[in-house]
This record gives structure tokens, C-alpha cells and sequence, in this order.
């Protein structure tokens, strides 16, 4: 992927009419996806599903049986926004971990129903490498309806851990009380774009 370019991941084109795949071809649109597939509008038509809802063409994505999904790439992105609903069940909570260099950086918990919700997610969702969608896994009615992601690519993912990264680790954040070293945060939340401007 080029630097600082954007991606809207729509799943078009991926199935035939009325049917689904539970996973996606490999580095589709850039990613690596985990327990993440397609489906076509029609499979569930005149269902009380959040597929209808959501799928803004012909074909969107799911997350597969309930499991943990997750979108995974060689180059640093931030995760935007994107257009999500459960798939079957009401009062669905779900969690969007986001992780860089293997470490949390990002958090949002969602309540989700049947209908169509444009999520959006703020600045702790960028430069990551991975994200992960759970609801509560291993119930296969557990599905979430996604489609129209928004993501921007930013750039080679480094092979070692940015200074910030290496503070966060050894808990340099907590070592000078609750807001760090002289009143500076240093939460892993924070980027290391940030964290060399304080």
C-alpha cells in the first residue's frame, strides 16, 4: 500500500448471488483478515437481520460464527469509521481493540442492535497494525453485519518498538504518579508523534 492513502473496504464483488464465504482472499485490499467473511444482501432478504441494514451494495462483510475477527497489515493504518449492526441478536456489546507492535493502544466498546450504525473512531485508532472485533465468542448468533470501512494507510510498520512504545512497556507512564512525569501522559494512548511534542 502507498503511504497516506485511503482505503474504503466495501466486500463488492467477493460472492455470487445469494450466498456467503467465510473468509476473504488473501491481502484483500491490504489486510490479513481472521474469522472475517462475505455475503451477499439477498441471503438473508426479508429476515429481521442487521445484514439488510448495513450492506449498503450488493455484498458486505461478517464476522464468522461469532468468533473474534480480526484485520490485520504490514503497513500502518488507522482504522476510520465504518458502517456496523449485530447481525441477529439486540443489546449486542462489542469490543474494537486496537494493537500496534503487539501492544493495546486502542479501545471503543459498542452497544449494537439490528440497525445500521456509522461508528467512528478518534485518534487512538492510528498507526495501528491490528484490530480486533469480539462480542462474546463461541455463540454463532454472535455475528456482526459490516460494511464501508474507512481506513488510512500510513506507512511501513517499524521492526522495533518506538521509544514511546519501550516507555509504555516498562511502565514509565505510572512512575511519576497518575499523570506521568511532570504532569506529562505518557499512556500508551498517546503516539510518539505526541509524546516527542511534550
Amino acid at each position: 500500500m502507498t503511504t497516506n492513502t485511503v482505503e474504503h473496504v466495501t466486500f463488492e464483488g467477493l460472492v455470487p448471488v445469494k450466498s456467503e464465504t467465510p473468509t476473504l482472499p488473501a491481502d484483500y485490499d491490504g489486510f490479513t483478515w481472521t474469522n472475517i467473511g462475505a455475503l451477499d444482501k439477498a441471503e438473508y432478504r426479508g429476515d429481521p437481520d442487521g445484514y439488510e441494514s448495513v450492506i449498503h451494495g450488493r455484498d458486505g462483510g461478517y464476522t464468522y460464527n461469532g468468533q473474534t475477527a480480526s484485520f490485520s497489515s504490514t503497513t500502518h493504518f488507522a482504522l476510520k469509521s465504518g458502517y456496523f449492526a449485530s447481525a441477529w441478536n439486540t443489546g449486542l456489546s462489542v469490543t474494537f481493540d486496537g494493537y500496534r507492535n503487539g501492544h493495546l493502544v486502542a479501545q471503543k466498546v459498542v452497544v449494537m442492535d439490528q440497525t445500521s450504525e456509522k461508528i467512528t473512531f478518534d485518534s487512538t485508532f492510528a498507526n495501528l497494525d491490528n484490530v480486533t472485533i469480539a462480542a462474546d465468542t463461541g455463540v454463532s448468533s454472535n455475528q456482526i453485519a459490516i460494511d464501508n470501512l474507512v481506513v488510512a494507510f500510513h506507512g511501513a510498520i517499524p521492526s522495533t518498538p518506538t521509544l514511546h512504545e519501550a516507555l509504555a512497556a516498562l511502565g514509565s507512564h505510572n512512575s511519576f504518579g497518575p499523570h506521568g512525569f511532570a504532569g506529562h501522559d505518557f499512556s500508551i494512548a498517546h503516539t510518539v508523534h505526541d509524546w516527542i511534542a511534550l
